[in-house]
């Protein structure tokens, strides 16, 4: 017997979908449906009947599992898994940029006319201050020898020798929390946990969260799969774990 002969035929998905939650079963939602002409098709991923994945043609997460929900009759099956088998895809990591590399002679030299620029406009600047001096080899002599001429060399030799020495670039610093991304981890065993959430009267969001941590998925892991403001998802988080369900490091 194929998939297709065990298909079932349903007027409202979200019905469904209720069904799937309220028994809390574990597995995967195959549905289908022909509008227009159009085959379209979607699949959806439980686990303890928490939609953790979705997929529908070019929509995925929770745009695609909204979007699901409005669908009207279509036909679906449901492949039961174990909790083990279910795995959450994660995104492909950005492509990395190729630099072109700069050899040490080019960066220096650069540095260095970095460097020469301000000490030239420096010495223009105390050159244009000085006074205007006929060339009679005896105001040259005095002037050469005077203290002013002194000083006014001494300052120009100053600045070009702290200017001339380029400082070595200091990259910045980057905080520790941008380094260690935070990993909370569950406290209690999943059937335990769930009864526990439902006694206390915690929210449909609350036991999806709980059931996407893993030990492994980051806090933008969670932000991304909830498609929530990482704001709403701190906070959820903060109270799973004043409840005694969670630990965040």
């Amino acid at each position: 017997m194929t998939e297709n002969d065990q298909r079932e035929r349903t007027d409202r998905l979200e019905t469904t979908l209720q069904d799937i939650e309220s028994m809390q079963q574990t597995g995967i939602l195959n549905v289908e449906r022909a509008k227009g002409g159009v085959r379209e098709t979607g699949s959806i991923t439980f686990l303890y009947g928490q939609p953790v994945e979705a997929t529908a043609g070019t929509r995925s997460g929770n745009d695609a599992f909204e979007w699901l929900t409005t669908w009207g009759s279509c036909r679906y099956v449901f492949i039961a898994k174990f909790p083990s088998e279910i795995v959450v895809s994660q995104p492909a990591p950005p492509p990395v940029q190729e630099r072109t590399p700069t050899s040490p002679l080019a960066l220096i030299t650069q540095l260095i006319q970095k460097s020469i620029q301000p000490v030239a406009a420096a010495a223009q600047s105390v050159g244009n201050s000085l006074p205007q001096v006929p060339s009679t080899p005896t105001i040259t002599s005095n002037i050469s020898s005077s203290p002013a001429s002194t000083s006014q060399t001494n300052t120009i030799f100053q600045l070009y020798t702290q200017n001339s020495v380029p400082e070595p670039a200091v990259a910045p610093r980057i905080p520790t929390t941008q380094l260690l991304p935070s990993v909370p981890y569950r406290l209690l065993d999943v059937p335990d946990a769930l009864a526990y959430i439902q006694r206390v009267g915690l929210s449909r969001l609350h036991r999806h969260v709980f059931l996407l941590l893993d030990g492994q998925r980051s806090l933008n892991d969670i932000v991304r799969l909830t498609n929530h403001p990482l704001r709403e998802v701190q906070r959820l988080l903060s109270d799973l774990e004043q409840f005694g369900l969670i630990k965040r490091p």
